[in-house]
């Protein structure tokens, strides 16, 4: 067993946006790719601990873009685990690209629950004493306010934005919820038309409650201007109990703005044939 995990992954079409980078989102996909592959290999996996009536749920998301790949590059993802309490099961991640480019930088922090009830259980009771670990990894949970409903101000804050999504079965992981990664797509989904996905810098994410196949649930934002820079504080909720499902900041560079994979001048060219067609 090793105490880092690394595995290569080529960027697929589906997984581009309509600039040809990597959809931001998916980071979130390939961080848990990782991780569980890591874990399977330690006997540590969501499987491994079905078997002991336990499961893992993530608690908290840190993300920080440092530019973003395009498609049909081929990326080394490398992660490592850290207990943390005896409670939290930390992961540190770097995403970066052939030629050594850093793209990415994550962490986050992982529970171990019994399934019947959510009862946290400690670490220590139920992992191998000989499962290797990392370096430390310095990762707290990030506090975050749910946003407020007010008047939209004049300098673009306040709440801007509110969408409703359905959890539906494709949405679902082995644990059957609404897997992490579909949250994070929903709050981009959920970003105003005016901002760009290849904009954004930071996601953190705090999860508090878990949602079902059937649910609705409300995302809602409000806008923070900061000159160059922009913020989204996010929540999504249960219009139906009321519940915090996960808070969540998104922060968005505006000072760089890439024109894509693709020269501009076809861009453009095949927006403009889109155009005509439609006519």
């Amino acid at each position: 067993m090793s105490e880092f995990f690394e595995q290569k992954y080529r960027v697929r079409y589906s997984d581009a946006g309509v600039s040809g980078f990597l959809r931001p989102w998916m980071f979130f996909n390939l961080f848990q790719d990782a991780a569980s592959v890591h874990a399977f290999n330690e006997g540590v996996s969501a499987l491994h601990m079905a078997e002991k009536g336990l499961t893992w749920v993530v608690r908290a998301y840190s993300l920080e873009i440092k530019s973003l790949p395009v498609w049909n590059e081929e990326l080394r993802i490398r992660t490592w685990r850290f207990p943390f309490k005896n409670l939290y099961e930390l992961r540190s991640y770097e995403v970066t690209g052939s030629s050594g480019q850093v793209y990415a930088f994550a962490k986050s922090a992982w529970i171990l629950v019994k399934i019947d009830s959510g009862q946290p259980v400690r670490l220590g009771k139920n992992l191998p004493p000989e499962l290797p670990s990392g370096p430390p990894i310095d990762f707290e949970i990030p506090e975050l306010p749910a946003p407020e409903f007010e008047p939209e101000s004049g300098n673009g804050s306040g709440v801007i934005n509110k969408t409703r999504f359905e959890v539906h079965a494709w949405d679902l992981d082995y644990n059957r919820h609404a897997n992490n990664a579909v949250f994070i797509k929903w709050l981009i989904e959920s970003l105003p038309s005016d901002i760009t996905e290849t904009w954004i810098k930071n996601i953190d994410a705090v999860f508090m409650k878990s949602a079902y196949m059937g649910n609705s649930l409300d995302c809602s934002m409000k806008r923070r201007n900061n000159g160059q820079d922009e913020s989204f504080i996010c929540g999504i909720f249960s219009p139906d109990t009321a519940q915090d499902i996960l808070k969540a900041e998104i922060r968005c560079s505006l000072t760089s703005k890439p024109v894509g994979a693709f020269d501009r001048s076809i861009n453009q060219s095949i927006n403009e044939a889109i155009d005509r067609a439609s006519l």
